[in-house]
């Protein structure tokens, strides 16, 4: 057992809080005191600032809004125009590059390890490698492409190279993975008593005052692939049904990427503006009485302590953070995701578990939740002990320094 703190660099890939990002702090936050020395490299955006709050030592990124990525995700993989995403990746890995070398000569510290935040920062692996010939430890938090895909073979290879274990976030991740790829599997976690999720007194109001006979929820920064439009779709499904519920929207549209990339991107179809869509269909619609949206809050637990359940119909085929985030407030979620493993939602027991894309089946998941009370009240006291089971942060964050421990034996 490691007697001094474990000096580790976490290299973050997203300048925007959110599920990674949060889950990254949560963790940091929930080692035991004086076990880990953290030092967190990670673009300047809301992330930083989130990092910057809670007084942990935070290195930005020089003179880029971002770090660059290699995504072979099962939602995000190249594909048609999609490949033109990858040379705003290209162009950030010299940046990528000397954000890395600055936190090796800024940071003073002689790094024990590194662990880096998500597959899809291939690039960080390969630089931080070389860099500090440190062991590296690897978080997964996305489903993957079919193992047999060249890109996967070429990626896993590289991993196995230089990667000395994985974290997959949940027994649907690992599935996901080769089965001799070194890996062990450590939920996320969340603690709603933590100081980052006091309650926001506004938000509280703001939710507390809408007068629906139910109130679903879905967070996180406004984009097509969380299923935005399937939620706004369903509310007017229930408008037109003449059911009173608030569907409640709680986050904003990430921060525009300039330059000439980002404008290539959206001629081509490969960004659009999810907020302004959401804007529009309330409006011509008549969606005001039953649509809400309201700002972005860190203190999330404010939002899951006023609604009735919670919605994660995204295109991702996964259970997201908000869903146990919700379940430790005892609030059942509807999720879109084939074949959910035991792990993180049961279907009819801890919530509801739908077809992706379809804003009918969103509607009939959100009416049964609306038409079952009782039924609804057990699947989130039941989402709350799956919660306590497998989420529990001070656990899982234990289990990580256990895995740190484990390396440096």
């Amino acid at each position: 057992m490691i007697s001094q703190p474990i000096k580790v660099l976490f290299i973050h890939h997203s300048g925007v809080f959110g599920g990674a990002s949060r889950s990254l702090l949560e963790l940091i936050k929930s080692f035991p005191e004086n076990s880990v020395d953290p030092v967190v490299l990670l673009p300047i955006g809301s992330a930083s600032l989130a990092f910057d709050s809670q007084n942990i030592k935070t290195i930005k990124t020089i003179k880029t809004s971002s770090i660059a990525q290699f995504d072979n995700t099962s939602y995000g993989h190249y594909r048609g125009f999609r490949w033109l995403v990858i040379l705003r990746e290209l162009f950030l890995l010299p940046s990528t590059f000397i954000a890395i070398k600055k936190a090796k000569k800024e940071s003073l510290i002689d790094f024990d390890l590194i662990h880096i935040n998500e597959i899809t920062n291939l690039p960080s692996v390969l630089f931080a490698s070389k860099i500090f010939k440190k062991p590296i430890v690897l978080h997964i938090r996305s489903l993957q492409r079919s193992p047999k895909s060249i890109r996967n073979k070429i990626i896993y290879k590289i991993l196995k190279k230089y990667v000395k274990i994985s974290i997959a976030i949940d027994e649907t991740v690992a599935k996901s993975l080769p089965h001799d790829l070194p890996k062990k599997i450590i939920h996320n976690g969340f603690d709603p008593l933590s100081s980052l999720n006091d309650n926001d007194e506004n938000v509280k109001n703001s939710i507390i005052k809408l007068k629906g006979k139910l109130k679903v929820v879905i967070v996180g920064n406004l984009l097509f692939m969380k299923g935005i439009v399937e939620f706004v779709k369903a509310a007017k499904l229930a408008k037109d049904n003449n059911l009173m519920i608030d569907f409640i929207i709680v986050g904003d549209k990430p921060a525009e990427k300039k330059g000439v990339l980002s404008f290539l991107l959206k001629i081509f179809g490969l960004s659009h503006d999810a907020k302004q869509f959401v804007l529009d269909y309330i409006e011509k619609h008549q969606l005001q009485d039953f649509v809400h949206l309201i700002k972005f809050t860190s203190n999330i637990t404010s939002v899951y302590d006023n609604i009735d359940v919670l919605c994660f119909p995204s295109h991702l085929n996964a259970v997201g953070r908000p869903v146990f985030e919700a379940a430790f407030l005892s609030k059942p979620s509807i999720v879109a995701i084939k074949d959910p493993m035991r792990d993180t939602v049961i279907h009819m027991q801890t919530g509801l578990c739908i077809e992706e894309k379809k804003p009918e089946e969103l509607f009939n998941a959100i009416k049964y939740m609306h038409d079952h009370p009782i039924e609804r009240n057990l699947m989130g006291h039941n989402s709350l002990l799956l919660a306590e089971e497998n989420f529990n942060i001070k656990n899982n964050a234990n289990k990580t320094l256990q895995v740190y421990n484990d390396l440096l034996m």
